[in-house]
């Protein structure tokens, strides 16, 4: 994978206690913290720039000497980053006495020792420090992304006409689904790489999805339409599962009340594994809408210890998007047929105790997958406890 280096500036107290990027602060916040938990899972370095002045403005740009703006000050609160940001000790911190990132740091160095050839960018504001900072790495040869949704500034018109000056030229613009499309692109060969893979997507995408879990099964299935006549793969059903984060969820189709139930294991050669495939996640869809109808998912999601009935009659153990896809991760590691030794995905300890049933009768090191190995980890995710 190519080394790519996420470089965070100045989302500093100071400069969100009022005004445009006040209004902004939570949104922000959010789209940043999304990325920084996309870059740990990935191992890639982390770098927060800050800027940091004198109290006597002797080290500040001109600018402020000149007006006597005591901003950023060394020692204060102001100058340091949002608290509500996920910055922790191993991560660098670069500070900085100029718009650019570049100027006067040992940031070169620093990127210079961990030989990435892409940076991603995001903070504030975007006119300014963001400008100045992605212009100093073009010049330095690094391809840079600007992080769409993690970056803003307090003069909105700026923020636009720098944003049409740097993509296409300078940098490209990708939005936090691209970012992470990016970095996640799946790279898998094995069952087992596929269950890992599912896992990360639990702990990193899920959080972050904004709708539903019945929306993201919709946005599932307008990808698998798609790719229908695709030869199946664990590479193409790992990019079915992110490509859907981003993806325009299908309508719903009122006729998908009649699906009522899974389809029964032994139907898949019956009718068809793709036929499998849509009873299943057409079914699963069905019936949250008729849960949400029933007011079934008003609760607390998290509470449901034991489950919850559908009006159909049917158990869903999992109805948050992250626990779906947890559990479709660990219960189709459970249940694929063991070789001499099972991949280290990481269980509880009451789950790695647990017997070992090879229910589905899969290799986890298998290199072959078919549309009804899809829609048995769907339906893991709907009733793996």
């Amino acid at each position: 994978m190519t080394q790519t280096v996420f470089l965070v500036i100045d989302m500093l107290n100071d400069f969100f206690r009022e005004g445009p990027l006040a209004e902004r602060r939570a949104e922000l916040v959010s789209s940043i913290n999304h990325l920084v938990g996309l870059f740990r899972s990935r191992d890639l370095p982390i770098i927060w720039v800050r800027q940091e002045f004198a109290p006597d403005l002797s080290d500040a740009f001109l600018e402020l000497r000149k007006r006597g703006i005591a901003v950023t000050i060394t020692g204060t609160e102001g100058c340091q980053i949002l608290p509500e940001l996920d910055v922790r000790p191993e991560d660098r911190v670069i500070v900085k006495k100029r718009y650019s990132a570049f100027f006067g740091t040992d940031l070169e160095e620093t990127l210079v020792s961990l030989s990435p050839d892409r940076l991603v960018v995001a903070g504030v504001n975007t006119h300014a420090c963001v400008r100045t900072t992605v212009i100093d790495a073009y010049q330095r040869d690094y391809r840079v992304v600007i992080a769409a949704d993690c970056v803003a500034s307090y003069d909105h018109e700026h923020h636009e006409i720098t944003l049409r000056y740097l993509c296409g030229k300078m940098a490209q613009p990708m939005s936090n689904a691209e970012v992470s499309g990016l970095l996640l692109s799946p790279d898998m060969s094995t069952l087992d790489d596929l269950t890992h893979f599912l896992l990360e997507l639990s702990f990193v995408e899920a959080p972050y999805f904004e709708g539903s879990l019945e929306e993201y099964l919709r946005a599932l299935w307008s990808v698998i339409e798609q790719h229908c006549h695709d030869p199946v793969s664990p590479d193409l059903v790992a990019s079915l599962f992110w490509r859907a984060f981003a993806a325009q969820p299908t309508p719903f189709d009122e006729s998908w009340f009649e699906y009522d139930r899974l389809p029964p294991l032994r139907s898949k050669e019956a009718i068809g594994q793709y036929e499998y495939l849509k009873q299943t996640i057409v079914y699963q869809i069905a019936d949250l809408r008729r849960m949400d109808q029933a007011g079934l998912l008003e609760c607390d999601l998290s509470a449901l210890w034991g489950g919850i009935d559908s009006p159909s009659g049917r158990r869903w153990y999992n109805l948050s998007l992250g626990e779906f896809l947890e559990s479709a991760a660990r219960g189709f590691y459970d249940h694929c047929e063991a070789l001499d030794q099972k991949p280290s995905l990481p269980f509880s300890e009451g789950q790695a105790s647990g017997a070992h049933r090879p229910l589905i009768g899969r290799e986890l090191e298998s290199q072959e997958c078919s549309w009804a190995d899809l829609a048995d980890i769907l339906s893991l995710g709907q009733l793996y406890d």
